[in-house]
């Protein structure tokens, strides 16, 4: 090996650092293996963005989510990708693009909600409640509109 290729592999090796680390500090929930996954996409000329949803699989999760927003458990979600979607949740509510127009007492009542589900998550199988749920649901959206 010269000189210019020693070179050439230091700078690659560089740019690849700050590429990986600059993603890190954009996508703190991603792994070092999914890291690695993206830049191999970013390297064969895939969007940034894209290659995140493509290797997190949050393009699939949003499709899905799309098509049928109407059922409850008609996915999977795998840990990292919820805590991909709380964390952009949180960012959003926090700057005020989400839930901009609900009052203290809704606010109280959506984390209250919150914690009951993931406590009996924790505590027994939600999925046993998933008809109880879905007919609760129902009959808010009818109600609601939504």
């Amino acid at each position: 090996m010269n000189i210019n290729e020693l070179r050439q592999l230091v700078e690659e090796e560089m740019s690849r650092f700050e590429f990986m680390k600059h993603l890190a500090g954009k996508y703190p929930e991603l792994n070092a293996r999914q890291i690695g996954e993206i830049y191999k996409a970013y390297k064969d000329g895939v969007d940034i963005d894209a290659a995140v949803k493509q290797v997190t699989g949050l393009e699939e999760q949003e499709e899905e989510e799309q098509m049928d927003q109407t059922r409850l458990g008609t996915r999977a979600m795998t840990r990292s990708a919820q805590a991909t979607v709380s964390r952009k949740k949180a960012q959003a509510v926090a700057s005020g693009e989400e839930l901009s127009g609900i009052d203290p007492k809704e606010r109280a009542i959506l984390t209250d909600l919150d914690k009951i589900m993931s406590a009996i998550a924790e505590k027994d199988d939600l999925v046993k409640y998933k008809a109880i749920l879905q007919n609760v649901v129902n009959q808010l959206r009818k109600k609601a509109g939504v």
